[in-house]
């Protein structure tokens, strides 16, 4: 993307490797991750915007499979409703 950073928070960001996901689980967190949760976040946290999933993309992912059907999908929402009309007038005008 060609960004540069102003020189100052190089000291507060520092230069740092990527790091795979995998480093991140630990034994008491280890029944909580799967391949496919590694592999959601990892699609999810793209700094590259074209790489990232879409949303439409990211309800697809195999991650999702344990809970797919379990949840009926909403049908096409009702319309939203109108504001009360006001009564019609009985034409009977003042002065009349």
């Amino acid at each position: 993307y060609g960004i540069a950073l102003d020189p100052r928070y190089d000291t507060i960001l520092g230069r740092h490797s990527k790091k795979p996901w995998t480093s991140f689980v630990r034994q008491e967190n280890s029944h909580l991750v799967s391949h496919d949760a590694i592999d959601f976040l990892d699609h999810l946290l793209r700094y590259d915007h074209q790489d990232r999933l879409t949303a439409d993309e990211a309800m697809q992912h195999p991650y999702f499979n344990p809970i797919r059907g379990m949840v009926p999908l909403r049908e096409a929402q009702a319309p939203a409703p109108t504001a009360p009309q006001a009564a019609p007038s009985s034409g009977a005008a003042a002065g009349t």
